[in-house]
C-alpha cells in the first residue's frame, strides 16, 4: 500500500499543472536528500557533503525515480546570499552513490574563498517554471574562513645599471603564493607590466606575460630581472613599478614601486 502511494505521488509530480508548485515539491522524491556539511578543502576551495536520509530504498532503487532525481535536481551554492553556481546532479561524478539509503557523497567545487565568507548550499528541483528549493530545512549555511590562503606580493627589489648604462630592474615575489595562470594569457594593454620612469617621465616597460617562465621566476621568494634598453647618465632619477594596473591579487597592493638615483660613468 505504501508503495502505491509513493508511485501515485510520482505520477502527480509529472502530470500536475503549473498552479500546484507546492504540491509538486511535496511529492518530489528527493526531499530526503540533505546538505550534511560544507567544508574547505586544500587551497580553500568549497566542498559539500550531501546525505540521503531516506529510511527505505524504494524510491532510489526504482530506475525511473532515480533517473528523475538525477536529471531534475541540482546543487546550488550561494556566497553572501548571491548565487555562485548551480550544478546539476547528473554532472556530479559520484552522484549514483546516493541511491543507497544513509549514503553520503562529497562534492568538490572550483569555488575558492580568500576571507571570511558566508556559504549556503541548497538542493533544488527542476519543476514547472525552473529550479525551486525543495525544503528549507534540507539546506545549510556556514561561515567559512580560509586561514591558509596564499597570495603573491611583488616588489621592486633593486634598480641598477650595467656597463653600457642600461637600467636593469629586479622584481621579487616576497609573498607566499604563486602568480595566477592569467598572467600568461591576459594579453591586453592593461595587463600586469613593469614600467620605468626617467626623471618623472614615463619611458616604457615590458609586460609580465612576455617573459619566459614568468610564473616560475616569480614563485614565492623568486626574482625576475628586467634588462631594459633605457640608457641613463649620472644623477638620473629612475622609478620602476610593477603591476600598476592591479591585475594580480596581492597581499600588499601598496609596495609595487621604487625610486632611485642611478649613476653611470662610461
Amino acid at each position: 500500500m505504501k508503495n502505491l502511494i509513493k508511485m501515485f505521488l510520482l505520477v502527480c509530480l509529472i502530470t500536475i499543472n503549473s498552479n500546484a508548485t507546492n504540491l509538486l515539491l511535496l511529492a518530489y522524491p528527493a526531499t530526503n536528500l540533505k546538505i550534511k556539511n560544507i567544508i574547505l578543502t586544500k587551497g580553500c576551495r568549497v566542498g559539500v557533503v550531501i546525505e540521503n536520509r531516506y529510511k527505505k530504498s524504494f524510491f532510489y532503487n526504482n530506475p525511473k525515480v532515480w533517473s528523475l532525481i538525477r536529471n531534475k535536481t541540482a546543487l546550488a551554492l550561494y556566497k553572501n546570499g548571491n548565487l555562485l553556481t548551480q550544478i546539476e546532479f547528473y554532472k556530479i561524478k559520484n552522484i549514483d552513490k546516493l541511491k543507497r539509503k544513509d549514503a553520503k557523497i562529497f562534492v568538490k567545487t572550483n569555488i575558492k574563498i580568500n576571507k571570511k565568507t558566508r556559504i549556503t548550499a541548497k538542493i533544488l528541483a527542476k519543476i514547472i517554471g525552473g529550479y525551486k528549493e525543495i525544503k528549507p530545512n534540507n539546506n545549510l549555511t556556514k561561515i567559512l574562513i580560509c586561514k591558509h590562503y596564499k597570495k603573491p606580493d611583488l616588489i621592486i627589489k633593486r634598480i641598477y645599471t650595467n656597463k653600457s648604462c642600461k637600467v636593469f630592474v629586479e622584481v621579487q615575489n616576497i609573498g607566499n603564493g604563486w602568480l595566477p595562470n592569467s598572467v600568461n594569457y591576459y594579453k591586453k594593454p592593461n595587463s600586469a607590466s613593469i614600467y620605468l620612469y626617467r626623471n618623472g617621465k614615463r619611458w616604457g616597460g615590458r609586460t609580465l606575460w612576455s617573459f619566459k617562465n614568468v610564473r616560475y621566476h616569480l614563485r614565492p621568494n623568486g626574482i625576475l630581472i628586467y634588462r631594459s634598453n633605457l640608457r641613463v647618465k649620472n644623477g638620473t632619477r629612475v622609478t620602476a613599478t610593477v603591476d600598476m594596473t592591479h591585475k594580480i591579487n596581492e597581499s600588499n597592493e601598496f609596495n609595487n614601486n621604487l625610486t632611485k638615483i642611478v649613476n653611470c660613468n662610461r
